[in-house]
């Protein structure tokens, strides 16, 4: 946390943490308020087998309408790079909202995967996938797509 404060600073870039003590129940719904009101949330995440940890971010990033960006808890290195990013893709407003958000990071990337989930929702995952390569390439980032084929299980379980 404290390397993410000076390289904000030394970018004269506002930077404020929210450290969160409430009741183990109430902890992801004062994260998930909090994050509404910021323009980037950082959710460091164990790199150890924690669920509840996950379930943390997750509330964060699905819950919160606001960009999220989880990271290891332990970074190695110091120095934060965008290598590969995905991009999970299902034609929703959601989805779309991310996207928009997330553009500045997108271009940043060396590799950006379109990832796209099919025969789980209804939806024209051919036609959608595609024209979001083709908005994406408009911004300066390129793509590679990945369709997989749920076969009618559903992908959240």
């Amino acid at each position: 946390m404290l390397a993410a404060k000076e390289k904000a600073t030394s970018c004269s870039m506002p930077f404020a943490a929210t450290p969160t003590a409430p009741t183990p129940g109430r902890a992801a719904a004062v994260m998930r308020e909090s994050a509404r009101l910021k323009d980037l949330t950082i959710v460091p995440i164990s790199t150890d087998d924690d669920d509840v940890n996950e379930w943390y971010a997750e509330t964060i990033a699905f819950r919160s309408g606001r960009p999220v960006l989880v990271v290891p808890e332990n970074l190695a290195q110091p120095r934060f790079k965008l290598d590969s990013v995905a991009v999970a893709w299902d034609y929703s407003r959601t989805a779309a909202r991310a996207v928009a958000d997330a553009i500045p990071l997108l271009q940043r990337a060396k590799s950006v995967r379109i990832v796209t989930v099919t025969h789980e929702k209804v939806f024209d995952a051919s036609r959608a996938t595609y024209e979001l390569a083709t908005h994406l390439s408009r911004h300066g980032v390129s793509v590679t797509v990945d369709e997989i084929d749920a076969a009618g299980r559903d992908i959240g379980t």
